[in-house]
């Protein structure tokens, strides 16, 4: 049996087609949904991740989206009119070895 072969017998299972439709987690979605999106400070990960939690929005129009944001980005989040609450943490408030990292907590869980 030549390599190419097994390899294609090995992949045949995982290379199968797949009915088409759209994919999505039951139950993982809803219209009353509460989500808390964590930007860590990087930029781009906060754009990057935009559209998807625009799509979730524009899908989803009664969810809940609330943001921790460090200062310097909650102009950015506010404007985009996605965020329901934005809790500003500041330098450090993320590590779980710092004891301001309990007082993040302790206001996150006040929150309605």
């Amino acid at each position: 049996m030549s390599e190419s072969t097994l390899i294609n017998a090995l992949m045949k299972p995982f290379l199968r087609q797949r009915p088409a439709g759209a994919f999505s987690l039951p139950g993982a979605l809803g219209p009353d949904t509460r989500m808390l999106c964590i930007d860590t400070g990087d930029l781009a990960d906060m754009l990057f991740h935009a559209p998807l939690l625009t799509a979730c929005k524009r899908r989803y129009p009664g969810a809940t989206i609330d943001f921790l944001v460090p200062d310097e980005h909650v102009d950015l989040v506010a404007r985009s009119g996605l965020a329901h609450q934005c809790v500003v943490y500041k330098e450090g408030q993320l590590s779980p070895w710092k004891p301001s990292y309990g007082s993040l907590m302790r206001k996150l869980g006040a929150g309605d």
